[in-house]
């Protein structure tokens, strides 16, 4: 008797349940009852609520817009409980207590029957996962096998933790209601198996839980940084592409640069043919000029001798004028084919200048295009290099994340373990 009232007397120690931290802990829900709902539609964060002492999950939906892949969602646990709520006394390894002191069933069974409440939360929980983890998969339309067998082992484990926990009450129940003390004993033993079955299948669905988030998480990495490196090596092709354009590029100008100073150098020698062939026209109408002046002369001459006596030098000066006129017609002939070739000459000059105009400006406006194309260039090449850093920026956060996602999804492990 004085063993019996003193463990009755005696509080048995409070265990937290799994998955919960060492860090003080605040009350969020104070209705008995589960709930699920948007905390805030601004943050896309889904938090599923349950009673007192119950594992709280807090799930990220935040999607990307135009892609086809969403950003893996980063569950995060935390542990509430109230200070005067009566599980604080409950113990989920009551084993340890029963095996260190003789048994008294009556002074285990109402915490059994708080354990089989908790247990039942869990599993509440456990199914709100399992079904929003199942959503999730659909959604994003997972093909990893691996992922598929846990999240299949999983439903499966909440299927039959309801007809485990039916047990479980009905053992209880029989503990209750068996009068010989020997047999209470024997099936106290049975339920405390059956809730360590219980606990061990819901640490291990917890335990595959986080398994299916490292997988999840590990693929997305995986994918994305192979993705980021094919990325990189587009741009780093582009980026070869551009500098190889712009190298032509620049040849093309040198060669556009010389040929716009020998078309430069044509027309000042043009020019310079221009104004000679003006200054020979005007010499060749000079002597035109004067040649007619001294036919006009020696006409004059001519007519002014009348008598016999001159008749002979008459005749020798009509020869002379004679030879005189056809000398002057040769040379006027000759001056007018001069002429005409000099004029023909200059319109051809003239033409091959005003061709030459034509080809500068034509010139002057390739190099223009040329200029933007190579600043566009010039342009591309900056966004490239700039997406290659972006690029390497995310792959060492990726890098980073992934790393702490393991980190903390080993803590958690540690944790639950402990």
């Amino acid at each position: 008797m004085h063993n019996t009232s003193a463990m009755k007397s005696k509080k048995a120690p409070w265990i937290p349940p799994p998955g919960k931290s060492q860090h003080s802990i605040k009350t969020t829900a104070k209705t008995p009852k589960d709930e699920c709902f948007i905390v805030s539609d601004e943050s896309k964060v889904t938090r599923i609520n349950v009673p007192t002492g119950c594992l709280l999950l807090n799930f990220n939906l935040k999607k990307v817009e135009g892609s086809s892949t969403a950003e893996p969602c980063h569950p995060t646990t935390e542990m509430h409980s109230l200070e005067e709520d009566r599980f604080e006394e409950a113990s989920l390894s009551s084993t340890s207590s029963f095996n260190r002191d003789p048994p008294d069933v009556n002074a285990h069974l109402h915490s059994i029957k708080q354990e089989i409440q908790l247990l039942t939360t869990h599993f509440i929980s456990l199914k709100q996962i399992s079904h929003f983890l199942v959503g999730i998969f659909n959604t994003f339309e997972t093909e990893d096998e691996t992922i598929k067998n846990l999240l299949t082992k999983i439903l499966d484990e909440v299927k039959e933790f309801i007809f485990n926990l039916d047990d479980l009450e009905y053992s209880v129940t029989l503990v209750g209601n068996t009068i010989s003390q020997e047999d209470r004993i024997t099936e106290f033993q049975k339920v405390i198996k059956l809730k360590e079955n219980l606990l061990s299948k819901l640490l291990g669905c917890y335990s595959n839980i986080i398994t299916i988030y490292q997988t999840y998480i590990q693929k997305q990495s995986s994918a994305r940084m192979s993705k980021n490196e094919e990325e990189q090596i587009t741009l780093l092709n582009q980026l070869r592409d551009s500098e190889q354009r712009c190298i032509s590029q620049s040849a093309v100008i040198k060669d556009l640069e010389r040929r716009l100073s020998i078309i430069q150098g044509k027309a000042n020698t043009m020019e310079s043919y221009k104004s000679t062939l003006e200054d020979t026209r005007t010499e060749l109408q000079k002597q035109l000029s004067y040649k007619e002046a001294q036919i006009q002369y020696l006409t004059t001459e001519l007519s002014q001798l009348s008598t016999k006596e001159k008749i002979d030098d008459n005749d020798r000066l009509l020869e002379i004028i004679e030879e005189i006129k056809k000398n002057a017609q040769a040379e006027k002939t000759a001056l007018k084919k001069a002429l005409k070739v000099q004029k023909s000459r200059a319109e051809k000059l003239e033409k091959l200048h005003a061709k030459s105009e034509k080809e500068l400006e034509e010139k002057e406006k390739m190099l223009l295009d040329i200029a933007a194309q190579r600043d566009q260039l010039k342009l591309h090449l900056t966004v490239a290099n700039n997406n290659i850093i972006e690029g390497k920026n995310q792959i060492e956060e990726m890098r980073q994340f992934g790393s702490a996602m393991i980190l903390a999804c080993n803590r958690k492990n540690f944790l639950t373990m402990n």
